[in-house]
């Protein structure tokens, strides 16, 4: 007795003409395809990293202009704020300033209380 069992010689083409068949194209498209795939996924990752980058490398720069913006604003307001002060002080030490305050201390009269309020600031 013989037991060697083999598949029937048509299943066998069968399924060898089925593949052929559900095979379109050559094998080397669909290599080429996953090549060009893989290189635009990795062209759009890159691209994205480098539009990420921009993006805050542009906000950066708006920060520190505004920052510097805010800080020549401030230098400004505190050179206004010490001329004042540097003009109050050269009208408290001015001679008609002086003589007017000195003269009201001693006196206290309406006339020299104007004079001293016309010369000299508040």
């Amino acid at each position: 007795m013989n037991y060697d069992i083999k598949p029937e010689r048509i299943e066998i083409e069968s399924r060898r003409t089925n593949r052929k068949v559900s095979r379109e194209r050559p094998l080397w498209v669909d290599i080429m395809l996953g090549i060009v795939g893989a290189m635009i996924a990795i062209w759009a990752i890159w691209f994205a990293g480098i539009t990420f980058f921009a993006w805050g490398l542009s906000k950066t720069v708006e920060a520190s202009a505004e920052k510097a913006r805010l800080h020549q604003v401030q230098e400004s307001r505190m050179r206004a704020e010490e001329l004042r002060q540097q003009q109050r002080i050269q009208q408290l030490n001015s001679p008609q300033c002086r003589f007017w305050t000195d003269h009201y201390r001693k006196n206290g009269d309406q006339r020299s209380l104007e004079n001293m309020r016309s010369h000299c600031p508040k």
